[in-house]
């Protein structure tokens, strides 16, 4: 949806404004006038006037102006002009391969010489992938985009969209030093795919997304937001730490709350999953920094140096993380993640066969250089010089001088 106000519905406003201030002869030549200075195309395959001032397009197409990709398509658009004309698309469909261009929205609502103020009706939205495989759909969507003034002058755009409970605003303030974009997203339980997110923050985009995210920008750069929600079949694989996991089923973050500014402020979430398969050094690395004890079946497995460097495969991974500045606290949440009552698993980072595999940290907060610690389990250094090391730091608020992870004096071997 945010794609969809930072991109389709300037351009709708633009086709508006040409249909209040131009006869049909000249709107092709102001069509793409008005795309090259939106850093779009558009296209339209047919006109026609049903009433006295009142515009039809049908068959109208958004494209990328660099790579000529298709952006977004409506079926038909009427306008009706006037003070605050009225715009009214049948069926609009938004694709999501191109979802990143959320970036532009700064660009694209503030065209000086952009519409007038304007009312929009969607009867329905649809986001769908590059193959047309429809990712979710919204009805009866009404919206308002209109300009912020102060002592007569205007300052920026302010659009306002709601479907049902969904909601999306995004204003802007060109008053700023650097021009500042606010966007808020409610999917209103209408998950979307998490790529629709891409760009706004230091946030997951895999997986399906249901929630609310609030993000602010200067210029260009999204500097500080605020997220709750469910990422359902999230991509654990496309994280830091995928690389220690295999054939990970039924994976879920739950977001309680993530603020971040420019880094992560606070994070209180909670990553539950199926089966699958982990590394026996992220074991033993959970081991030595953070005192995350084995059970003895898992221990004899860990120790087994006839099947080294064979993964050890479990039923369950349940993990509770609150992240702040001062460090992380990871607690067990197998419980959860298979609705046990009994307890028997509800301290337990991994479970199998219904027993526990791996307790949830004795250490109670754990310095931020921990978790980057991890990704590298066999690097004695607190940092490792590592991509995944690298991406991982960069979204934490760690201090100059990050303390490596403290030993158990213990190890497996």
């Amino acid at each position: 949806m945010a794609f969809f106000a930072a991109c389709v519905l300037p351009t709708l406003g633009v086709l508006a404004w040409l249909g209040w201030r131009h006869y049909p002869g000249r709107q092709a030549a102001e069509l793409a006038r008005w795309g090259q200075r939106l850093g779009v195309v558009i296209e339209c395959e047919s006109w026609a006037t049903p009433r006295p001032d009142e515009l039809t397009l049908t068959g109208v197409s958004i494209r990328s102006g660099e790579s000529q990709a298709l952006l977004a398509r409506c079926t038909q658009l009427s306008i009706i002009p006037g003070a605050t004309p009225r715009l009214s698309a049948s069926c609009v469909e938004v694709i999501e391969s191109e979802a990143n261009a959320t970036i532009a929205i700064g660009r694209l609502l503030l065209a000086r010489d952009l519409a007038p103020p304007a009312q929009l009706t969607v009867d329905e939205l649809k986001l769908v992938d590059s193959t047309g495989a429809e990712q979710a759909k919204w009805s009866n969507l009404r919206g308002e985009l209109k300009s912020i003034t102060s002592a007569g002058l205007i300052t920026g755009r302010k659009l306002a969209l709601t479907s049902a409970n969904a909601q999306l605003t995004i204003e802007r303030n060109r008053q700023l030093d650097s021009i500042g974009t606010h966007v808020v997203v409610n999917t209103a339980g209408e998950a979307i795919s998490a790529t629709w997110l891409a760009g706004l923050g230091p946030i997951c985009t895999s997986g399906a997304f249901n929630g609310e995210c609030e993000a602010f920008a200067t210029g260009a750069n999204w500097l500080g937001g605020e997220l709750r929600g469910e990422f359902v079949d999230f991509n654990i694989m496309t994280t830091p730490y995928g690389r220690q996991f295999a054939a990970l089923s039924r994976v879920k973050l739950i977001v309680e709350k993530c603020v971040w500014h420019e880094k992560i402020e606070d994070l209180n979430a909670r990553l539950v999953t199926g089966p699958g398969v982990v590394s026996r050094d992220l074991i033993r690395a959970l081991y030595n920094g953070a005192q995350c004890y084995p059970s003895v079946a898992l221990a004899t497995e860990v120790n087994d140096a006839a099947t080294e460097p064979a993964p050890v495969a479990f039923d369950q991974l349940g993990l509770t993380i609150n992240l702040q500045a001062s460090g992380v606290a990871l607690s067990g949440a197998c419980g959860d993640s298979g609705g046990a009552t009994d307890g028997a698993i509800a301290h337990a980072i991994l479970a199998r066969g219904g027993e526990r595999l791996l307790d949830e940290p004795r250490v109670k907060l754990l310095p931020l250089a921990t978790c980057v610690q991890l990704l590298s389990p066999t690097s004695p250094v607190a940092l490792p010089a590592t991509r995944d090391a690298i991406e991982l730091a960069s979204y934490l608020p760690l201090s100059e001088s990050p303390r490596p992870p403290q030993s158990t004096g213990q190890t497996y071997r």
